[in-house]
């Protein structure tokens, strides 16, 4: 399976978090507080916990977010392959990548 690599390299932050709350959403976005697990690129420093993320994100699980800087909040980096589970090929290629940095 081919990995596209065009959000890790597009992204200021690369961070791997946890959905805990909805505060929001539609059919097609949610915003959610988040728990960030681990920084991979970029010190993604949060004025708040909270994120827009795509409608199918499921809280209490693991995603690694390609993230680009934005005026207000982080956004994500692409419209598709910028949320991925963590054990999908894309979040492993990830975590390997960026192991013990």
């Amino acid at each position: 399976m081919k990995i596209d690599l065009k959000p890790v390299r597009l992204s200021d932050y690369i961070v791997k978090i946890t959905p805990t709350e909805l505060l929001h959403e539609n059919l097609y976005v949610k915003t959610v507080k988040v728990t960030v697990n681990k920084h991979y690129k970029g010190n993604l420093q949060l004025q708040s916990e909270i994120l827009a993320l795509p409608g199918y994100i499921k809280l209490d699980e693991e995603y690694i977010v390609f993230l680009k800087k934005g005026d207000e909040m982080p956004s994500i980096t692409a419209r598709n392959g910028s949320v991925v589970k963590t054990n999908s090929p894309q979040g492993k290629y990830v975590i390997e990548k960026y192991r013990g940095k």
